[in-house]
């Protein structure tokens, strides 16, 4: 399945337990090197597992 609009073409996504609209679900996600996701809030608490890689993240009120 292609990812949502937010990651960069060639992303993927499957949903592996729930429903992404719903409060619990769990995805797999697969992005490219070097892959950049724009700051965006969401209502879900998020769980991530990077499995191969390296994943940054920043948590704030602002981008830098």
């Amino acid at each position: 399945m292609t990812a949502p609009p937010i990651f960069p073409p060639g992303a993927r996504m499957g949903v592996l337990q729930g429903d992404p609209n719903g409060p619990t679900f769990t995805v797999r996600r697969e992005a490219g090197d070097g892959c950049r996701i724009p700051a965006h809030a969401q209502p879900q608490t998020e769980s991530v597992t990077v499995i191969r890689g390296t994943f940054h993240v920043g948590v704030g009120r602002r981008a830098r």
